[in-house]
């Protein structure tokens, strides 16, 4: 029995968070994971891992690129403060905890200029922009998110169920330059910061990007 996919929100809490090892630029760790891996998370070199309470039995799995591959600068990242885009607020506007397929599709690139992005260089020094900085960002963005602050987080992507039951949700990403109708299921990290504003978190593939005739 394989794994079933499609296009969804996740709407919840953030128990736990799962930073990837930080490494050096020849590829060595400096520093495991954080907090560790004793939930069952994909912690790895090229995911940021969250447990999302979404108000079912289990937490959920959400699975985000904070690399490529080591030593490939090849994501592009832009955090949006104030988002105020009514298309993307009516679908997570008065919505409980839940995870649940998306019957719309949702094309995220519409709301910014795609040379906005910021591409990811982990040759880069620690103290300039770069893989670090995109690590830093997604903790910052899901603080009022975390269980017993007053934020929400709505994480859109691919989800997923596995048939020993363990459910996530992968492909937190844009989806620019690949076939019709993936090219509609962008991914998103949005979250409510509790005080009726929104910030939203949007990553590419460079690659992608370039084949769409965006950044390059």
């Amino acid at each position: 029995m394989s794994s079933h996919y499609t296009y969804s929100l996740a709407i919840g809490n953030v128990v736990e968070a799962f930073s990837p090892p930080e490494i050096d630029v020849a590829g060595g760790v400096l520093k495991d994971s954080q907090p560790g891996d004793s939930s069952g998370a994909r912690s790895n070199f090229e995911h940021f891992n969250l447990s999302l309470d979404v108000g079912q039995p289990r937490t959920l799995q959400c699975n985000i690129n904070v690399r490529s591959k080591l030593g490939d600068p090849n994501l592009r990242y832009l955090r949006i403060d104030q988002l105020t885009d009514e298309s993307v607020l009516k679908l997570i506007r008065n919505t409980s905890k839940s995870f649940t397929p998306l019957d719309q599709g949702v094309c995220f690139s519409d709301l910014f200029d795609l040379n906005q992005m910021q591409l990811l260089d982990e040759s880069a020094p620690s103290d300039s922009p770069g893989e670090v900085s995109l690590v830093e960002t997604v903790e910052a963005l899901i603080q009022s998110a975390k269980v017993g602050g007053s934020g929400t987080l709505y994480v859109f992507g691919r989800g997923y169920s596995d048939p020993d039951g363990t459910a996530g949700i992968d492909e937190v990403h844009m989806t620019q330059g690949v076939t019709h109708p993936s090219r509609y299921q962008d991914g998103a990290l949005i979250v409510s910061n509790g005080d009726g504003t929104y910030s939203g978190l949007f990553i590419a593939f460079d690659s992608q990007l370039s084949q769409a005739g965006g950044t390059h």
